[in-house]
Formats: structure tokens, sequence, C-alpha cells
């Protein structure tokens, strides 16, 4: 690296070299179109490994955080073995033979309407396209942007996931 009045030439920075050669290999998950359609409304990519959980209940993504953390299984994976199988077909879910002719009729008209819900959600692109996204986008615009008012954005969460990441690379 060459030093100049001791700084360092920015251009010898390894950030400008061609960083591809650091990536740690990664496949995609395969998934269904069936799948595919139940994950696209809460996941914004379906085949890389760093990617955001949004649009679902923050007790779920605790949940899935704290079981991913414990499990060979990728994050949607287990999303769509644990919270959307369950629920879009409860009559492959054991026990489901032994539940009252109601209970059943009940969990086969949620899974219905959870069906609808996800088909409503993939064709408006997401919860966005059902609520006024824009008001929000505009108050923070105004206040983040326009004032400076950083304390305002403290309030809005991310949930990243990286996946393959070492548990060395979590703690940092």
């Amino acid at each position: 690296m060459v030093e100049t009045e001791g700084f360092i030439d920015p251009s010898e920075f390894p950030i400008n070299e061609d960083l591809e050669r650091f990536k740690p290999p990664y496949t995609p998950e395969v998934f269904t179109d069936e799948e595919k359609e139940y994950l696209l409304p809460f996941f914004t990519n379906l085949d890389q490994p760093v990617f955001i959980a949004h649009h679902l209940p923050e007790i779920v993504i605790a949940a899935l955080s704290a079981r991913y953390s414990r499990s060979t299984k990728s994050v949607r994976r287990m999303f769509l073995d644990e919270y959307v199988a369950p629920v879009a077909a409860p009559q492959k879910v054991e026990g489901y033979d032994e539940l009252s002719f109601d209970e059943k009729e009940a969990r086969l008209e949620t899974a219905e309407k959870f069906r609808a819900e996800v088909a409503h959600l993939n064709e408006t692109g997401g919860i966005d396209g059902v609520v006024n996204a824009q008001r929000a986008t505009k108050f923070f615009n105004k206040w983040l942007d326009g004032f400076g008012d950083d304390s305002i954005a403290e309030l809005g969460n991310v949930h990243l996931f990286v996946e393959g990441a070492s548990n060395i690379a979590e703690i940092l």
C-alpha cells in the first residue's frame, strides 16, 4: 500500500478489488410455485442468502429468529413448515382426524381465508398496496430528511437475515 504523508492511498483499499472471490458459497433453496406464493409477501427475495422479513407479526419474526439459530432449515423453509403449512393445509397436521367436525370446518375455513389473503397480497404487491404507506413515507421524508429528527428513525425496525454466516460473524 502506498502511504502519502501518513495516509494510505484510497485506491489501494481492498474495497476496490473484486470481492466476489470472498463470497461464501451459497446454493439457493428451491421452492415450488405454491411455496413461492406464500413466501413472496413476507420476504424480500427467495434466492439470496441476505434478505429481509417484513409484514409479519413481531412475535413470528422473533420465534423464527430463535428457532433458526438452532435449526438446520433455512428461515424461509421453517416459515413454510411451521407457520404456513399448518394453516394452509390443516388436514395434513397430525391430530386433524381426531378433531370434531366443527373444528375441522373452522380450520378449513381459516385455510381458505389465509390462501385468499396471500393471493390478495401477491396481487397488490404486499401490504404496502393495501395500506397508506405513502403517507408514512411523506411523514418520514418531512421529519427525518427535512428536519433531521433522527429520533423518529429509531422507531423503525428491519429484520435482516443472513443465512450461511458463521456464529462468529453473528456476534459482530
